[in-house]
């Protein structure tokens, strides 16, 4: 049974759509963005710069999670999961 106090980070994001800083459309809806039909690359995920984010890759490796979720957006939590939230 899942804890009803965990937030699900898609349910906290708005409904879209999502674009990256050149107008690129990543996601119409929530739905899309969290599965594979999503648009979100190493080329459209860029910074607010417009710049790529260095991946593992790459040196130095600067690439960026979200913490708490699964690739759904729902929350982890609730057994047997704890919270894996920085403060949900």
């Amino acid at each position: 049974m899942r804890d009803p106090n965990f937030v699900n980070a898609r349910d906290r994001i708005g409904t879209g759509p999502w674009q990256n800083v050149h107008g690129v459309v990543i996601a119409a809806n929530v739905d899309e963005l969290h599965s594979p039909a999503s648009r979100l690359t190493k080329q459209t995920a860029l910074t607010e710069k417009g710049e790529v984010v260095n991946g593992t890759v790459d040196k130095p490796n600067r690439h960026d999670m979200l913490t708490g979720s699964r690739p759904d957006g729902t929350a982890f939590g609730g057994p047997p999961f704890p919270d894996m939230t920085c403060g949900n």
